[in-house]
């Protein structure tokens, strides 16, 4: 959603410009419009990734969604891949994907000369909520927004943070890994709706909405009033889930839940939409363990089959409204201190 700063304390970890922000704000308001639209129930919660950028999409997200608060879940974060580390932290690196022009993907570099954050576990490069909390005031974003680690009972949380303990330049993670943790998030949430058709909205610095297909039944005064049930246990979310992540990330999870193997370019703030709806009753049963099949049907955690839908893929027409908005632009250093790569750039 904006450039990448290159001189930056956290090279990994850089903020949005203000036009990112803005494109954010646009990205929240063409949410709500698309849920009311499509029949959505609207946005309830907003899950992002530990990474300012997509904090700070969130943030700027959820006013016009009428939200003041967060979820961070390392779920949603960048591939943790070979690419990503020769982005910030190889010597001359400029922010380019895979690394500058001197080493790509292969080439061998010097371990002594590589930033001290790629030698250590991933999950040191990312702040906690508290942190990430800060940092959206001392960027000027909203105030009054409230942070919170994500609470998951599934163990996909656990699967995520065991995975960033190892993680460093000497072990990166696979696409597949991270494809499995993204994944397992959006299962997790599918299984945590009521038993009716469940469903899912998203943007990119690329985010997506998992929520329900259909508004839930108006709740009574005295149920909407219930922040629990009566054995003390959350209750379980009632709208439709707001996820920003990374493009990377946004791209294999489409082409995860719809079967297609080609997935459309997703840039700053790309919207998806996913739903997921009831199987037809001549629907094809999974292989043992809900296996997705050829034709996309699964069964979800009470059994019921079903199978995720695109309604909306790789959408940018919220951005026609923000003054020089592009899908794209100088994220490099190269870019940023030379006008004609830029403007090839976004060409």
């Amino acid at each position: 959603c904006g450039c990448l700063c290159s001189q930056a304390a956290r090279p990994w970890d850089t903020p949005l410009t203000d036009g990112g922000k803005s494109q954010g704000r646009a990205c929240g308001a063409a949410i709500a419009e698309h849920c009311t639209r499509l029949g959505l129930a609207p946005i309830d919660q907003i899950l992002v990734s530990p990474l300012l950028r997509c904090a700070q999409t969130g943030s700027a997200a959820a006013g016009p969604l009428g939200l003041e608060s967060l979820h961070v879940t390392a779920a949603l974060a960048e591939t943790m891949s070979e690419d990503w580390y020769r982005s910030w932290a190889v010597p001359g690196a400029d922010s380019t994907w895979g690394g500058p022009r001197h080493s790509k993907r292969g080439d061998p570099v010097d371990r002594a000369a590589l930033h001290a954050a790629a030698l250590e576990p991933a999950q040191a490069a990312f702040l906690a909520a508290e942190e990430l909390e800060g940092a959206l005031v001392s960027h000027g974003d909203a105030t009054g927004v409230q942070v919170c680690e994500w609470e998951d009972k599934s163990g996909c949380g656990g699967a995520c943070s065991v995975g960033l303990a190892k993680y460093t330049w000497d072990a990166p993670e696979s696409e597949d890994r991270q494809e499995a943790r993204l994944v397992g998030l959006c299962e997790s949430l599918r299984d945590s709706w009521p038993p009716h058709d469940g469903g899912a909205a998203s943007p990119g610095e690329a985010a997506t909405c998992v929520g329900e297909i259909c508004p839930p039944p108006p709740p009574s005064p005295q149920a909407d009033s219930e922040v629990a049930t009566k054995d003390g246990t959350p209750k379980p979310p009632v709208g439709s889930t707001l996820l920003v992540t990374h493009g990377g990330p946004t791209t294999n999870l489409f082409r995860h839940l719809t079967k297609i193997p080609s997935a459309p370019s997703t840039g700053y703030c790309g919207l998806f939409c996913y739903v997921w709806a009831d199987a037809p009753p001549s629907a094809p049963i999974p292989s043992q363990g809900g296996a997705l099949d050829q034709g996309g049907v699964s069964a979800d955690g009470c059994g019921r089959l079903g199978r995720w839908e695109a309604l909306i893929v790789a959408d940018h027409a919220h951005l026609d409204s923000v003054q020089g908005a592009t899908k794209s632009g100088p994220n490099d250093m190269v870019e940023q201190y030379n006008p004609t790569a830029a403007a090839a750039a976004v060409s």
